[in-house]
């Protein structure tokens, strides 16, 4: 609400400044400088309340106050999928009594942390200020100006709606096939282990030998 309220408000201030102010509302809103404006004040809210209301309103004073809240994160489960099944093998060799803490899941998993802050960063730069920024510095556009930014929009969004539904799908196959290949391994360990059970009862009965066995 807060990015809504701010980036509206400033793309209204900088549209006023054009000439006929709101008067001329469809025009003056869709300015250049008033989207750009309202775009890195819409951003620039919400990443700052989000933070400022964090760091004011949490009650975290010790490592055990962090680690209660990171159990709360647990109570969001999906029971047909646990979290901790789906991510048994990245926890391997750590030692935990029911739960992770949040230490030992901030250092398994700091280099994922560090690729979604870097990642997110990157995304806010280019959607807020590099894109807006490139629109400024046209303000009248020729036809092969023109044609040449739609062109460069419709090749983005054409590669983020392939990997939107490629990536996932590829990911679930790549699950697939390694669940397979675990489950026929020990499919085939198993057989084998039989194999050799009963080739050395065979041979115990060739000798003329009682085969024991344990039960």
């Amino acid at each position: 609400m807060a990015g809504l309220v701010c980036g509206v408000t400033a793309t209204l201030v900088s549209a006023s400044t054009y000439e006929g102010g709101l008067n001329n509302f469809l025009k003056n809103t869709v300015q250049n400088y008033a989207i750009l404006a309202g775009t890195c004040s819409s951003f620039g809210a919400s990443l700052l309340c989000c933070v400022l209301v964090s760091l004011l309103t949490h009650k975290i004073t010790s490592e055990e106050d962090a680690n209660l809240e990171w159990q709360k994160m647990y109570d969001i489960e999906n029971p047909l999928n646990p979290w901790e099944l789906n991510y048994r093998e990245d926890l391997r060799g750590l030692e935990y009594e029911g739960k992770p803490t949040f230490e030992q899941m901030a250092a398994t998993f700091r280099r994922a942390k560090i690729t979604a802050y870097v990642g997110g960063a990157v995304c806010i730069f280019l959607f807020a200020v590099v894109i807006p920024g490139a629109m400024a510095m046209f303000p009248k556009m020729d036809l092969a100006q023109f044609s040449f930014w739609i062109w460069g929009t419709q090749v983005f969004a054409v590669v983020m709606a392939v990997i939107v539904i490629v990536a996932p799908m590829v990911e679930e196959i790549r699950k697939i096939m390694k669940e397979y290949r675990k489950s026929a391994h020990t499919v085939n360990g198993g057989y084998g282990q039989m194999s050799l059970i009963t080739a050395d009862r065979n041979a115990d009965v060739v000798d003329g030998r009682t085969p024991v066995t344990n039960v």
